[in-house]
């Protein structure tokens, strides 16, 4: 499909490079490089702030990451924000009409079973414009004890510290 595309190269990711994110772009562009023989550059930019300002402000003309964790564990939470036209973190103004009536139907459901069905049709349907690249996602670190019980990780990927009970043996 990249050679179908016609495109040349070279390909340029851009991200924050505070907080960790240089290395692991830096290994993606060895991949995407390794996959598709074209050359890859990470830009850099400084701070999570100055690529926030650069993105809100549509400076943006390389690829660049993004991330989103959800504010509620729905999926509701993922596709409204991010790709109903308008959305508050659309932030590559992706617009499709009939995105947005699914996502519409979904918010109107009768029941969250009813509506997760629908927002999973519009997921669907997203996936077949690719507005957004899945890249990498994060993983989170748990630890195991015989002495603990109901150990419960959130959505959010956090320790839910008031699951944790201590095994009475």
């Amino acid at each position: 499909m990249f050679e179908a595309s016609g495109f040349q190269g070279p390909i340029e990711l851009t991200s924050n490079a505070d907080s960790g994110n240089a290395e692991w772009m830096q290994a993606t562009c060895v991949t995407i490089s390794n996959a598709l023989g074209v050359q890859c550059n990470f830009v850099p930019v400084p701070t999570f702030g100055e690529i926030r300002t650069a993105i809100n402000a549509r400076q943006m003309d390389d690829l660049y990451r993004s991330g989103w964790v959800a504010d509620y564990p729905s999926i509701e939470n993922f596709l409204n924000p991010m790709y109903r036209t308008g959305g508050s973190t659309n932030d590559g103004e992706y617009s499709n009409p009939a995105v947005d009536a699914k996502l519409a139907e979904a918010d109107a459901a009768p029941s969250i079973e009813q509506g997760n069905v629908l927002y999973q049709e519009a997921e669907r349907m997203i996936i077949q414009d690719m507005p957004a690249i899945p890249v990498y996602f994060q993983s989170f670190q748990a630890g195991w004890s015989e002495r603990l019980q109901t150990v419960t990780v959130t959505p959010f990927r956090e320790l839910d510290l008031e699951s944790v009970t201590v095994s009475a043996e």
